[in-house]
C-alpha cells in the first residue's frame, strides 16, 4: 500500500489510498510512515514545527503497544517492526487536539 502526501490549502493532506477521506494535518506538520508495505523495519517520521507537545502510539493487531512516546519536539524519528512478525500494525499520532492513524502492512 502506499501512501500519498498533497500539500494543498496550506496543509498536507494524507491517503492510504484513492477512496481513503484525507487526514488534514496542522499546517507544516507531517506523518509520514515508510517504506509501506515493508519487508524489515519502518520508519516514523514526523515534521512539528512548532514543537506543540504530540503523542505517538505504534501497536499491533491485538492491541500491544510497540512504541509510545510524549513528546515536544520539532522533529522526531523512530524505527520500529524490527523484530515483530509479519501482520498489519498501526501507527496513531496525537497533536494539537487532533488524531491521525497510518496503517502499516510488514511482508
Amino acid at each position: 500500500m502506499k501512501q500519498i502526501i498533497v500539500f494543498a490549502l496550506g496543509a498536507f493532506l494524507a491517503f492510504n489510498s484513492c477512496s481513503d477521506k484525507p487526514e488534514v494535518l496542522p499546517p507544516g506538520n507531517t506523518l509520514i510512515v515508510y517504506p509501506n508495505p515493508l519487508f524489515n523495519h519502518a520508519t516514523i517520521s514526523i515534521q512539528n514545527p512548532e514543537g506543540n507537545p504530540f503523542h505517538l502510539v505504534a501497536f499491533d493487531a491485538k492491541g500491544r503497544v510497540l512504541l509510545e512516546r510524549r513528546e515536544s519536539l520539532g522533529e522526531a524519528s523512530y524505527s520500529i517492526l524490527h523484530e515483530e512478525p509479519k501482520g498489519t500494525y498501526q501507527v496513531v499520532l496525537e497533536i494539537d487536539g487532533m488524531t491521525f492513524t497510518r496503517k502499516i502492512i510488514k511482508l
